[in-house]
């Protein structure tokens, strides 16, 4: 297969072969949040006879730009892949006026800096099990526009669709409180986030974390030291550090101070 196989796009075909990918790498996607991301951003591929071997996402929010799902098949990895997916995500992105971010792994952030990126925030990944209670109800849709509207000042730029995308997904859910909470069915664990709040998010928390059955993810600002606490106490363990990073961004940037529990790596 030749170093510079040409990146096409990625389309809902291809969800049989990013799946693969996802379980090769050990992550939490379902066939639903491919689905997700391909309807509301721009999915890149790299192929070898036909089938997909490398993937990249970007989401288009407002003036910054999502990347993830960076994933290539360990046959072909160290041939340069997924650094060039990157460099297309890259100039997709400034081609559109919009600030490349991204949620690096400790491995993944040396790569990034030696691009330009710059660290943003801390995050941590934690896991553990969710006590199964149920009781969820749909969230009203002006409930939900009030949702999208701290989403979108917490994050700082706005993501039409994304939030009812993830509340309209079987097997997802969403609650309010001080604030408004999202969860959705992952291919080994639900993932919960993002949880917005400007007020005291822990009651959401525990809200979200009794309703969830089995396994359960999230990723959690490393400032959050509260929400911490509360999911240490509830045996929750932390799994893996990321540090939220952006190429071009004015210096000082940060995450909005309601961005409690963050949607996911690929999702920002």
């Amino acid at each position: 297969m030749p170093i510079d196989a040409p990146i096409g796009a990625l389309t809902p075909d291809d969800i049989g072969a990013l799946m693969a990918l996802v379980e090769e790498a050990g992550w939490n996607q379902a066939p639903s949040d491919w689905s997700r991301m391909l309807r509301l951003g721009e999915g890149f591929g790299i192929r070898d006879g036909g089938r997909v071997i490398a993937s990249s996402v970007i989401m288009p929010y407002g003036g910054l730009g999502w990347i993830g799902m960076v994933l290539v098949h360990g046959p072909f990895r160290r041939r340069g892949h997924a650094t060039r997916l990157l460099a297309h995500a890259i100039s997709r992105l400034r081609l559109g006026g919009r600030v490349p971010w991204l949620d690096a792994t400790p491995a993944g952030r040396p790569v990034y800096e030696a691009l330009g990126f710059a660290p943003v925030a801390a995050l941590e990944r934690w896991r553990g099990r969710g006590a199964g209670k149920g009781g969820a109800a749909p969230l009203p849709k002006v409930r939900l526009a009030e949702a999208e509207a701290l989403d979108a000042l917490a994050l700082g730029a706005g993501r039409p669709g994304l939030l009812g995308a993830i509340a309209g997904t079987p097997g997802s859910f969403a609650l309010v409180g001080d604030g408004y909470v999202f969860a959705r069915a992952g291919r080994t664990a639900t993932h919960i986030g993002p949880l917005l709040s400007t007020g005291d998010a822990s009651p959401l928390l525990e809200r979200a974390l009794d309703h969830a059955d089995g396994p359960v993810l999230l990723d959690v600002p490393c400032r959050e030291a509260a929400l911490g606490d509360l999911l240490r106490a509830r045996g929750f363990t932390v799994e893996r550090p990321f540090t939220r990073m952006a190429l071009g961004a004015p210096a000082g940037i940060d995450m909005g101070p309601a961005l409690r529990v963050i949607a996911g790596p690929e999702l920002g």
